[in-house]
């Protein structure tokens, strides 16, 4: 999938655009059927495609926010050590 794919949101029926590129690969079946079983617990259906664009988005949003919560913590020890 390209850029300019967007993911539709249940809560606000509205559309989130992507704003990377989703990996050429593809979940695998045990993968998928997790996943699917999540998503679709409230009864609301979705294609496998579906699934595989929300997965991609959220595993990006979790690195970002990881990766920033690491950036403080270094930050945070690195202040502790300068006496001011």
């Amino acid at each position: 999938m390209k850029k300019g794919n967007y993911v539709k949101t249940k809560s606000q029926n509205n559309f989130i655009p992507l704003t990377g590129e989703i990996p050429e690969k593809n979940l695998n079946a045990q993968e998928l059927q997790k996943c699917r079983k999540i998503l679709e617990r409230d009864g609301e259906k979705y294609t496998n495609e579906e699934i595989e664009i929300i997965y991609y988005y959220l595993s990006e949003m979790a690195e970002i926010s990881v990766s920033e919560y690491l950036k403080t913590c270094n930050y945070e020890e690195s202040d502790s050590h300068v006496q001011g």
